[in-house]
């Protein structure tokens, strides 16, 4: 476990498959690709978060794992009993565990630390989906002391608080949550607007400097309309592409601030757009390139007919190999995440989830040049998602992109394997 400032409020992960080394490129007979699905409604929030140091807590709880994979807390080591989940309820506010460097957070009766025997539920690890039902003041946690506790569920019916902190919720001054239709619990104490005015500027907004960029391969800029967590800036395809291959806008509106370019499905061409066009000071400042399902054989080369290229795709004007491997190479601080599914995957047998994956695309259009380089092992990493489908797994890991998580993070249902070229 990797401790840090708030890790009293963390606690174990669910087990990952153990990282291996992936064997290399292998032959792998064409497959179509994966469609997208037309986006639907559309919801944009405004950010916060990250704000003091919580008292570190020193209960430690007996673990056991839960039949959805989660770790669960039978109890203190002082001996009290197990507890039971609260029932279910009904919320259309959604958030994820989020921020936690894969430790997960725990889930507690009160909003708050160090409440006594009793409170600690259980852990509900990087990535759980919470639904909350109202939130609360508490113990302020995080280096600009983030005050709200969210109330809810789990998916399990486990219900209890936890800390905004550790959330993927964005609000702000003029976004706050009770604007965003989540009330205060009880509906007691002063209104959230109150507080706020209560509080300093700086502590009422997070990163106030843009630090990453999503690209969009829509033209929803959070990739599809129902998508409200996704980068601190996001560039619809249109915004981004101008349709003929040309890297020229990719560059544009990616301020000096920005350390981290993701990009899903098509979308991956925009961080490499920005390689192949921005300055060598431009390239430096980038630390994090997230691609996100990035795509198979077929999405990257075309397919030739009678000899003739046909549907012929933007990667082929790029050496995009050498792109990569110049970057990561060039600084030890640059990092690489791949978060791959059914689509990047390229399995031998497609209909068939056990069937081995190949990454056939990958290997030969992306990762060539870093096959076997001691350097790269420490600076890339692809997260496996097991025959995710292409939209699900942007559903459920566009967060990682506004906190810049470059760890692999368990997704429940779905069993994840860690590599390195």
């Amino acid at each position: 476990m990797r401790f840090s400032p708030y890790s009293s409020e963390r606690s174990q992960p669910p087990i990952i498959e153990e990282p291996l080394r992936h064997p290399g490129p292998v032959e792998m007979p064409d497959i179509d690709p994966v469609g997208i699905t037309p986006p639907r409604n559309l919801f944009t929030e405004l950010t916060l978060a990250n704000t003091s140091e919580p008292a570190r807590s020193t209960m430690r709880s007996r673990m056991v794992r839960s039949a959805a994979g989660g770790l669960v807390a039978l109890g203190l080591v002082t001996g009290s009993s197990a507890f039971e989940a609260a029932p279910a309820a009904e919320s259309s506010h959604i958030y994820n565990v989020a921020n936690t460097g894969g430790d997960g957070v725990w889930l507690h009766r009160q909003p708050g630390l160090n409440n006594g025997p009793g409170d600690l539920i259980l852990t509900m690890p990087e990535g759980a989906t919470f639904y909350a039902d109202c939130f609360a003041y508490g113990t302020p946690v995080g280096p600009r002391s983030n005050p709200v506790w969210l109330h809810g569920h789990d998916q399990q019916g486990n219900a209890g608080y936890f800390t905004d902190f550790y959330s993927s919720s964005h609000w702000g001054r003029s976004n706050t949550l009770q604007q965003q239709g989540l009330p205060i619990c009880g509906e007691s104490g002063p209104s959230e607007q109150q507080h706020f005015e209560q509080l300093p500027d700086q502590q009422v907004q997070r990163n106030p400097q843009p630090a990453s960029v999503f690209y969009s391969p829509l033209k929803p800029p959070t990739g599809l309309r129902d998508i409200t967590v996704a980068g601190d800036i996001n560039r619809s395809i249109e915004e981004w592409s101008s349709g003929n291959c040309s890297p020229d806008k990719a560059v544009q509106g990616v301020p000096e601030s920005v350390d981290t370019l993701a990009g899903w499905s098509i979308g991956r061409l925009g961080p490499i757009y920005f390689l192949a066009r921005a300055t060598e000071e431009q390239k430096k400042r980038i630390k994090n390139i997230i691609l996100i399902d990035p795509g198979n054989t077929d999405s990257f080369k075309a397919r030739e007919v009678l000899g003739v290229p046909v549907n012929k795709r933007c990667d082929d004007n790029f050496d995009i190999n050498k792109l990569l491997a110049n970057w990561i190479l060039g600084d030890s601080s640059h990092r690489l995440t791949i978060l791959s599914g059914r689509t990047t995957e390229e399995k031998q047998d497609d209909n068939d989830e056990n069937s081995k994956s190949t990454f056939k695309g990958l290997w030969s259009s992306y990762l060539a040049q870093l096959w076997n380089v001691p350097q790269a092992e420490n600076q890339v990493k692809i997260c496996d998602y097991n025959y995710m489908e292409h939209e699900e797994i942007w559903r459920k890991l566009s967060w990682v992109v506004k906190e810049r998580n470059m760890s692999c993070v368990p997704v429940n249902d779905y069993k994840l394997t860690q590599w390195h070229p």
